[in-house]
């Protein structure tokens, strides 16, 4: 994703890749690559997710195929991080 993605993002009430990033620990082109469906987390990282955003590790495992590449998990990540405030924040 582009600066003009994560301004987009900010706008349409969407978390931007650095802000998310900071929530989960990773840099912005890793929350880009996940959010594009380039990339999966790692284990560590989907734990991480589940504490930032409520969604368990094992629902983020289910939507990751056994080969190749499938938007689904980065469908729902990206509606998680748009819809639901961390869940550690108040």
């Amino acid at each position: 994703m582009s600066n003009e993605d994560d301004h987009r993002n900010a706008r349409e009430g969407g978390a931007t890749n650095p802000e998310v990033g900071k929530r989960i620990g990773l840099s912005y082109s890793g929350v880009s690559r996940i959010r594009s469906g380039d990339r999966y987390p790692s284990l560590a990282v989907m734990r991480k997710i589940r504490e930032a955003y409520g969604w368990s590790v094992a629902d983020q495992q289910a939507l990751i195929p056994d080969t190749g590449r499938n938007m689904d998990y980065a469908r729902e990540f990206e509606r998680r991080i748009h819809d639901q405030p961390a869940a550690n924040s108040h």
